[in-house]
């Protein structure tokens, strides 16, 4: 009997030190177990850690200026449409693709720094194609395209220059949109200046 009880007492014992910690730190606590796990620095700056900024609404950039030396060119209705804010005469160049000298215009003339600041300051400047451009209405009458022999001709230009078409040509309208008057054909500088402070 006493071996049975010795017996007994040995294997308990056996069975209670298996079931004790080693001792030497290499096991974690259930708590530590636990415990979140830091993420590395990439994850974290994430979106999928931190919820996204919105990106900030940049505004529009501002329209370029136009450069030095080069007159601000516009169609009719943009110069009509500026005349009602802020009145001032409308100069015409009167134009076609085919016209020699109304190249030789721009590349001469209209290029001159102190031609192109006067004309800034002082008109609303418009290229006006005599065979291309679209309709227009100017005081409450529509202007269009009308055949002329194997081309067309624009009947605002038609109407402009009395009938006589001749490129280049000029026109100067004043703020209530009357004809101030017309000049054509090749101009240097000087002689251009001369002509369009006239009918200013």
């Amino acid at each position: 009997m006493k071996l049975k009880y010795l017996l007994f007492f040995a294997l308990l014992g056996l069975s209670i030190s298996a079931c004790q910690p080693s001792g030497n730190g290499s096991e974690q606590t259930e708590e530590e177990n636990l415990a979140p796990v830091p993420l590395p620095e990439k994850q974290q700056s994430s979106g999928l850690v931190k919820p996204q900024q919105e990106k900030a609404e940049r505004p529009a950039p501002p329209p370029p200026e136009p450069a030095a030396g080069q007159i601000q060119w516009m169609d009719l209705s943009q110069a009509m449409a500026a005349q009602k804010e802020a009145p001032k005469p409308i100069f015409i160049d009167v134009y076609t693709d085919w016209c020699g000298w109304c190249k030789v215009m721009d590349k001469k003339t209209f290029s001159q720094e102190k031609v192109a600041s006067y004309m800034n300051e002082n008109f609303y400047p418009v290229k006006f194609n005599a065979e291309k451009a679209g309709p227009v209405t100017m005081g409450g009458r529509e202007y269009t395209l009308v055949p002329a022999g194997r081309k067309q001709v624009h009947s605002l230009a038609y109407a402009l220059l009395d009938g006589n078409l001749g490129y280049p040509a000029y026109v100067v309208l004043d703020e209530n949109l009357q004809r101030s008057g017309f000049f054509k054909g090749y101009k240097d500088a000087p002689s251009f200046m001369n002509e369009v402070k006239r009918l200013q």
